[in-house]
């Protein structure tokens, strides 16, 4: 029997990581060892931890070109560890960038190596679909969707659910209301603008232009503003000295908040998700740099960016882009949205339909199911 090494510097992916090394731990299948470059979370379920990449990781094209050197350094001592432990299989998890350039080191060896949490190659990078079709044993993917894309061009692919939706059903959100001191009569309109500075930079403003306007004209709505854990407080509360509204402004756990939520205005990102498996009815904008949105129009190969959307066409959340995503705009929407009952019951059916796709599915339980076949076999 082969050890496990997982592999992953993405901060999501390492709680999702600690999952799976503590169902293994308690595997009557796999007894071997499990070795981790991941995070703190995959270390205190039980994996040795031989690098923390998650806290190491960067975000930014500069960022990453300057740290080159450490990475290629970790890869160069995960390799030797291949080379001087009996690990048999390594499990790579999200966080592309550095697995997929570390997984073509690993081909010359006897290895299965597996990905969960995969490259979002059809969205962008379809050059790498060869790669994943040449290097990779299966791919475990967390999208319906990608299962069909994938093996259309006969590569090997696996749906496993939604880690997300997984944790939800082991937990209780919290008492939003009770917590922000919101009446019950009032109905929740939440904003999100992001959890990185130049999100936060780019749709706060925008958002807090039509909080004022929200709040005078439709009294019975109380706005309420998330700030990610990751977000520094004072450089959040700075944005809000010239806001008329009175705000209330909830830390964290998306989950709860959005199960409150009536109609939420969100940046795009995986909290879109979150709302689509809460159900509800939301309106998405993104801004970047105009250098990067211009590259990002090159290099990108989908004509939607909300994750809701692109599961399943049926659900047409409204998305604001770049120049879109401004303060007239957004209010027009938004009014629309709060004016019309049926408007956000129509959008809630669609979601509710769009989870209907990830129910019954447990991935932890079916991604170690697959981790014991090769685990077993190899060594």
């Amino acid at each position: 029997m082969g050890d496990l090494l997982i592999v992953t510097g993405d901060s999501s992916a390492d709680n999702y990581a600690a999952r799976l090394v503590e169902k293994l731990k308690n595997s009557d299948r796999f007894t071997g060892k499990i070795f981790a470059a991941a995070g703190r979370k995959t270390e205190a379920a039980g994996a040795e931890l031989v690098e923390n990449l998650v806290d190491n990781a960067v975000v930014g094209f500069l960022e990453v070109v300057t740290s080159l050197p450490y990475f290629l350094s970790v890869a160069r001592r995960l390799e030797n560890l291949v080379k001087k432990e009996n690990i048999g299989t390594v499990l790579f998890m999200d966080f592309p960038g550095f697995n997929m350039r570390f997984a073509r080191r690993l081909v010359k060896y006897d290895l299965n190596l597996l990905y969960y949490i995969t490259p979002q190659v059809w969205a962008w990078g379809r050059k790498r679909l060869s790669t994943l079709k040449e290097i990779f044993e299966e791919l475990l993917v967390i999208f319906p969707f990608e299962e069909d894309y994938l093996k259309d061009r006969e590569v090997k692919a696996r749906f496993v659910g939604h880690p997300i939706l997984e944790t939800w059903s082991e937990t209780s959100p919290r008492p939003v209301r009770q917590e922000l001191d919101i009446a019950d009569g009032k109905s929740i309109v939440s904003f999100f603008p992001g959890s990185r500075s130049g999100e936060i930079s780019r749709h706060l403003p925008v958002m807090l232009a039509v909080i004022d306007r929200l709040a005078e004209k439709f009294p019975g709505w109380q706005p309420v503003l998330s700030r990610a854990a990751a977000v520094d407080q004072d450089d959040f509360e700075a944005y809000l000295t010239d806001l008329d509204t009175e705000i209330p402004i909830w830390v964290d756990d998306a989950r709860s908040l959005l199960e409150e939520t009536e109609f939420a205005i969100l940046g795009s990102g995986t909290v879109t998700m979150e709302a689509a498996f809460a159900g509800t009815p939301m309106l998405v904008g993104y801004k970047t740099s105009r250098i990067s949105y211009y590259l990002g129009r090159l290099l990108v190969n989908i004509d939607r960016i909300a994750m809701p959307n692109l599961v399943d066409r049926r659900v047409r959340v409204p998305e604001l882009i770049q120049s879109e995503f401004n303060p007239q705009l957004l209010f027009k929407k938004t009014k629309e949205f709060l004016e019309s009952t049926q408007k956000r019951r129509n959008q809630r059916g669609r979601l509710q339909l769009m989870r209907s796709q990830f129910e019954g599915k447990n991935p932890t339980e079916e991604v170690v199911r697959v981790l014991e076949d090769y685990l077993v076999l190899s060594g």
